[in-house]
Formats: structure tokens, C-alpha cells, sequence
């Protein structure tokens, strides 16, 4: 194999993309995992959606707001 190593994109990219190419991988190669890893794997995606609200909302839409209250 040539080029930059797999392991190097799934450790540089979000958590989002990190589950999917593990997805993607355990598909292609018909791994199972166990009942408990997908319900971590559950609770990490939603805890990142949540993260992912808060940062959009407090870098896109507080400064609006905050701005509006300086006299």
C-alpha cells in the first residue's frame, strides 16, 4: 500500500466520521460487534450531536445577541 497511512485520517477526523470508517470497515470485512459497543457507540454519537449544537449556536448565534446589549 502506498501513500499516507488509514490509521492517520480516522485519528485527524471528528468522532463523526471516526464511527462511520469503523462502520464502514467492520461492514466490509462482516465483523460483529457486541450489544454493549453499540450502545457506546449510540451515546458517543449523541453526545457529539449535542456538542455540536452548543459550538454552532454559541459561535454563530450568541454574538449576535451579545453584541445587540452593547450601548
Amino acid at each position: 500500500m502506498s501513500g499516507p497511512s488509514p490509521r492517520g485520517y480516522v485519528e485527524s477526523s471528528t468522532a463523526v466520521h471516526a464511527l462511520a470508517s469503523v462502520r464502514a470497515l467492520e461492514n466490509a470485512l462482516g465483523i460483529a460487534i457486541p450489544e454493549n459497543a453499540c450502545f457506546i457507540r449510540t451515546i458517543m454519537h449523541l453526545t457529539q450531536m449535542v456538542h455540536d449544537h452548543l459550538v454552532h449556536f454559541y459561535h454563530l448565534h450568541d454574538l449576535d445577541w451579545e453584541i445587540s446589549w452593547v450601548p
